[in-house]
């Protein structure tokens, strides 16, 4: 015998509802789409979430816990985790609130671990971009703002896609951070 599987298209599946119910104080188990999260989730700190490939066994499952992952999004068998799952964490960044407490053109997302937005996934891992509002030279404000532009735009959002994997950000969002940079400025 070389391997316990009961079916190839079913391992990864049988494999995180096994891990799961053998962990079941510390982890819990998504279907769809498919991902483990830690059980307690904790807010007011960035999520940590790896995605990969299930070779002899799902990936970074077994680093969900506390004081390591909050989540692991598997693919199947020596696969990535789908556009699907990745989009759902998107989706959860689009249904959190932004930050009501800072100021007009400072975007802080404040993720919503609990949501029920359709398709979202609320274990996700936000990059954010910190830029001045002022700068010493008009030179360097136009150079800021052309570099935090090309960042959340189409091209910059796809870029990041295609070199790292990120899920884009909305339009909306884009449309945020784009009246946010006009209000970079040089000293007078």
């Amino acid at each position: 015998m070389k391997k316990f599987i009961n079916s190839v298209d079913d391992f990864l599946t049988e494999s995180l509802a096994g891990f799961a119910a053998a962990h079941s104080d510390l982890v819990a188990l998504n279907q769809e789409p498919v991902f483990v999260r830690r059980k307690t989730l904790k807010t007011g700190k960035v999520a940590l979430i790896s995605g990969g490939g299930s070779g002899h066994e799902p990936l970074h499952s077994g680093f969900v816990g506390y004081g390591m992952l909050d989540a692991a999004c598997p693919g199947q068998v020596f696969t990535s985790p789908t556009p699907d799952q990745m989009m759902a964490a998107a989706k959860a960044v689009d249904a959190s609130p932004l930050d009501s407490t800072r100021g007009p053109n400072d975007i802080v997302v404040n993720i919503d671990r609990t949501t029920t937005a359709a398709g979202a996934y609320p274990a996700v891992l936000v990059s954010y971009l910190a830029v001045c509002n002022t700068y010493d030279t008009q030179a360097k404000a136009d150079l800021i703002k052309a570099y935090a532009g090309y960042v959340a735009s189409s091209a910059g959002q796809s870029a990041a896609a295609s070199a790292a994997g990120s899920a884009p950000i909305s339009p909306e969002l884009q449309s945020k951070v784009s009246t946010a940079l006009t209000a970079i400025t040089a000293k007078a």
